[in-house]
């Protein structure tokens, strides 16, 4: 597995000619994962997101942390560290908004995460350690990811290779007359979990009905930019597919809707399409 180091650089040809090459904070943007930590502490394991602005070696920024079952107990950070060969070092500076339970806290973090490519992601993994009023916390590991934008040509980083979810076409059921024709198998990390729908393009009066398990979650509901939350839950026995049944087929056809969810490590977003005569689906699974 390489290690960047590191600014990525892509180049351009300027108006007269030349070559012009830009160099591209690797660090700017929204990285999502998870936090663990050791010992015995009251929770083990938390959902961690970083907003990060890189200039230079120089790196600020946020901290959001949420216990992983329950995204009411959180809290928001103050960030600073340094990028340099790789190396992604920072510090927590000050607790900017929490909720916690009367028996718990939260630690001001440090960490020295080292930088990844892994296949179309960029990863931030390593060890942390932190204090809370003065008193030291529970170490533990930090691992997030942050997808990657794809060059338009495909040479201009070879490190980049496309990972997509495999469409499976065939027949996989009926809803109301109409066929199951194509559909995705999607891994999710917990049995219950949360995904987002919305109009991942033009807005241009999609209306979609989904179906899940059976059950209607959405009737005639008109997709905007608003993301609208469900939670799902993969129920064994089950077939455990969200399946898009299209109510119009909008102003530029076919009917067709984002789909965000949190796979585990990062949040990601797929596109679900149906028409007035065949269905698509996603069908979830538990996995690692």
């Amino acid at each position: 597995m390489q290690k960047l180091i590191g600014l990525l650089v892509f180049c351009g040809m300027l108006l007269w000619g030349g070559a012009a090459c830009a160099q591209v904070p690797v660090l700017t943007g929204t990285w999502l994962g998870k936090l663990e930590q050791s010992g015995k502490p009251l929770f083990t394991n938390y959902r961690l997101r970083l907003e990060l602005k890189q200039e230079g070696t120089r790196v600020t920024g946020l901290s959001y942390i949420h216990v992983a079952d329950n995204s009411e107990l959180y809290a928001k950070m103050k960030l600073e560290g340094r990028y340099d060969k790789g190396i992604f070092t920072f510090h927590e500076l000050e607790l900017l908004d929490s909720r916690q339970q009367a028996d718990m806290g939260w630690c001001l973090k440090r960490g020295e995460l080292t930088l990844r490519q892994v296949g179309e992601f960029r990863r931030l993994e390593g060890p942390w350690e932190g204090y809370m009023d003065d008193f030291p916390c529970l170490p533990g590991t930090m691992t997030l990811e942050k997808l990657n934008p794809q060059p338009k040509n495909a040479t201009a980083d070879p490190m980049i290779v496309p990972v997509r979810p495999v469409e499976a076409k065939g027949d996989f059921g009926i809803v109301q007359g109409r066929k199951i024709t194509h559909r995705k198998e999607i891994t999710v990390p917990t049995k219950t979990f949360k995904v987002f729908v919305w109009d991942g393009d033009k807005v241009d009066g999609d209306i979609i009905s989904l179906q899940y398990n059976g059950q209607w979650l959405l009737q005639k509901y008109t997709i905007s930019k608003t993301k609208k939350e469900l939670v799902l839950e993969v129920v064994v026995g089950a077939d455990n597919q969200l399946i898009l049944y299209a109510e119009n087929e909008g102003q530029y056809p076919p009917n067709t809707a984002a789909i965000t969810f949190f796979d585990g490590t990062q949040e990601r977003n797929l596109s679900l399409s149906s028409d007035k005569s065949t269905c698509g689906a996603l069908k979830f699974v538990v996995g690692q």
